[in-house]
């Protein structure tokens, strides 16, 4: 079977607490805590709430312990009753299942995290399932990803990568530059894409992470984005008309924008600009149903 998408790399059991403004050194109350896996699942979800005829396949690792078989359990409920179209690769080890505390700052609209990070950084193949399209989620976070893997992938299907990390080593920098040859679309937020080639301004972080990608860099943010090819006259910016202004809650919303930009550019093979506005329309929508009430 041929999949649309492959979904590869980072697979979180996130612990989430909710709290109305965070103060640190104080005894925060939490309004709503929630149990459920991040990162490749939030974009998985996405997917198919926004395409629900879309073909998905999951490569990660978990641990053999209860936050794996969550994990394991959690995807083939969704598959029992439907709700997904997916392909399923979770593979087992003995080192334990990536797991996080997440805070999130209804007030601040932010998010912070502690993170044991476990199975998923063990992953070194990207297994080919012949995917029309391959995002790869988190490649600061996969610090033995073989390059050689990449680089095969990338020869048939279109590749996307997202970063996490706002605060990379030379070690990591250097890595990740070393894989943009092979990568059409860069997302990066803000911090990430500025911490990742040392720029000021998203203008100019977009146009350095494009210059040494094949394709585009998408630099995001509450505010916007700044899209680039490599070519300083091709670096265009976006503007977000509609900011959100209640207290919400915003895990969840980076994935959702790649995932929402990964099906436009799929479906209606649209210019980047346009799956840019479609993909901050559709993590906007997110944020706000994510935080009813």
């Amino acid at each position: 079977m041929i999949f649309d998408v492959g979904l590869y790399g980072n697979l979180i059991l996130d612990n989430t607490y909710c709290v109305e403004k965070y103060t640190h050194g104080e005894s925060n109350i939490c309004l709503e805590k929630n149990i459920s896996p991040g990162a490749i699942a939030n974009v998985a979800m996405a997917l198919s709430r926004i395409s629900p005829n879309m073909s998905v396949v999951i490569d990660s690792l978990v641990g053999e312990d209860i936050s794996g078989r969550y994990v394991k359990k959690w995807f083939q409920n969704l598959r029992k009753i439907g709700i997904v179209n997916f392909g399923i690769n979770i593979g087992n080890i003995k080192k334990p299942t990536s797991e996080a505390v997440i805070i999130s700052d209804l007030q601040n609209k932010s998010r912070s995290s502690i993170v044991n990070w476990g199975a998923c950084q063990e992953i070194n193949k990207l297994n080919d399932y012949s995917s029309k399209w391959c995002h790869i989620l988190y490649v600061d976070k996969l610090p033995n990803l073989d390059l050689n893997s990449l680089k095969h992938l990338s020869e048939n299907s279109i590749i996307s990568v997202d970063l996490c990390s706002s605060n990379h080593d030379d070690k990591t920098r250097e890595k990740i530059l070393s894989m943009l040859p092979y990568v059409d679309y860069v997302f990066a937020s803000s911090e990430e894409g500025r911490c990742l080639v040392g720029k000021e301004k998203d203008y100019d972080t977009a146009l350095a992470i494009a210059k040494r990608a094949r394709g585009w860099a998408i630099v995001h943010s509450p505010n916007g984005s700044f899209i680039s090819d490599g070519v300083h006259k091709h670096t265009k910016g976006y503007k977000v008309k509609n900011k959100i202004q209640k207290p919400v809650n915003v895990l969840g919303a980076g994935d959702n924008f790649a995932a929402a930009f990964i099906t436009k550019k799929i479906e209606d093979k649209n210019t980047v600009e346009e799956s840019v506005r479609f993909a901050h329309e559709e993590a906007t929508k997110y944020i706000l149903n994510n935080s009813k009430g």
